[in-house]
């Protein structure tokens, strides 16, 4: 058993590369994360890894002993250098000097009588901005106001108390499912900006809203988490059913003069971001269920995220026992 665990070798292969790290008994998995970050530049927050086309929980499996892996792993991640220079083109797009069109003076402008007055909530998106110089503006400014405008996602933040200073568009670099690096989002300084990609690949459409809010939902989990870990994908899978539960649009009607009885229940699509053309029911006004009316999938994939959360909260647990103190680790 001694000489199979000093003899093991995992071979991971990145963009084409491979690369082999021989696992001797000593050797655990954040050994080999570490070896990847310094030979690849993906930063460990930013690994994946697959094996047999299943994506491997690193955050379970980090001090495990590293003959725990399989032997062949594809590693799939962006450096931080390219998650920066996606970032730099989005600024650059932004701060384009608008062209003014002088062959169209006309200005729309509102009739002085006509005021319309809304309610500003506390917690919300502020402003949102859309890029310069490409093609139909306006809708992309009508997708990101009704993101803004989402009463789910409006009830989001107010229940966690987030704000969000600029909702913006992002310049949709590489392509969707193909390109090595293609950032859909980014979360910059926990909502001082939230850039979401809302154009196809060409320039010539928009992705679907859908998408769009699945990815909204991501980038707003990284307001508590900054790390793709247990604790994020558990707090992301929670907001992507609060923006149905919470929203009051979708809520069933109460009778009056009685005990708050629901009068009906209203049933809603939730669209999953792996395939949009299957949605997901979820019906609202029932008695509490820890799930609510997931598919079988989602419920085991939500079980999963938290027996990991658990078990690692346990591991700290008795790391801490272990040294005789108490640490906080901050995400």
């Amino acid at each position: 058993m001694e000489s199979e665990s000093q003899t093991k070798e995992i071979t991971v292969t990145f963009r084409g590369k491979k690369y082999r790290y021989p696992v001797e008994p000593g050797t655990s998995v954040k050994n080999i994360v570490d070896r990847l970050q310094q030979d690849t530049g993906v930063p460990y927050q930013n690994q994946k890894l697959l094996a047999r086309g299943k994506q491997i929980d690193l955050e379970a499996l980090l001090e495990e002993n590293a003959g725990t892996l399989p032997a062949k792993i594809k590693l799939l991640g962006s450096t931080n250098t390219e998650i920066q220079q996606v970032v730099d083109t989005h600024e650059k797009l932004n701060n384009k000097v608008r062209i003014k069109d002088d062959l169209n003076p006309i200005r729309r402008r509102r009739p002085r009588n006509q005021i319309v007055k809304r309610e500003i909530p506390d917690y919300r998106f502020e402003r949102i901005q859309v890029l310069k110089g490409l093609p139909e503006q306006e809708k992309a400014r009508e997708i990101l106001t009704r993101l803004s405008e989402d009463t789910g996602f409006l009830a989001v933040l107010k229940k966690h108390k987030w704000n969000v200073g600029l909702l913006s568009e992002m310049y949709p670099q590489g392509q969707v499912g193909v390109s090595e690096v293609c950032v859909l989002g980014v979360n910059k300084n926990k909502g001082q900006e939230i850039s979401l990609r809302i154009r196809t690949d060409d320039l010539k459409g928009f992705r679907k809203y859908l998408s769009i809010k699945e990815v909204l939902c991501h980038e707003l989990a990284h307001m508590v988490h900054s790390e793709h870990d247990s604790k994020f994908y558990v707090l992301m899978r929670e907001i992507q059913r609060d923006i149905i539960a919470l929203d009051w649009k979708q809520q069933p009607g109460k009778r009056l003069g009685g005990a708050g009885a629901d009068v009906g229940r209203a049933q809603v699509e939730y669209y999953d971001d792996e395939d949009e053309k299957q949605p997901t029911q979820f019906q609202l006004g029932g008695a509490p269920n820890k799930y609510g009316n997931l598919t079988p999938a989602e419920k085991a994939r939500l079980a999963a995220e938290e027996r990991a959360a658990s078990t690692a909260r346990k591991q700290a647990e008795g790391k801490n026992q272990n040294s005789g103190h108490s640490s906080n680790r901050s995400d």
